[in-house]
């Protein structure tokens, strides 16, 4: 679904809903479960945070990794969305 020039003060979900100029206020608990999303333009003035599913699979992925090698989750982060999805069980070399 597709949002434009909205407040949300409640719960919303990102997942699979694209938000254009929208604002995401205090009062605004964001979900995120891990699939495609877009947000444009849009801001977070005092909204949190939750995940589950997916999401929060990776998070505990990168929680783990962090403690081992901070760097590599910096690098990670810093090129995520340039990466071409590798489906599982395929070979990279």
């Amino acid at each position: 679904m597709k949002f434009e020039n909205q407040t949300f003060t409640s719960d919303v979900t990102w997942d699979f809903n694209t938000f254009v100029n929208c604002t995401f206020a205090k009062g605004c608990t964001i979900w995120f479960h891990g699939f495609d999303h877009s947000v444009i333009d849009s801001e977070i003035d005092g909204a949190r945070f939750m995940v589950s599913g997916p999401a929060s699979l990776t998070l505990v992925f990168l929680k783990t990794l962090r403690q081992s090698n901070p760097q590599l989750v910096e690098e990670m982060i810093n090129n995520a969305g340039n990466a071409t999805p590798v489906p599982p069980g395929s070979k990279t070399n």
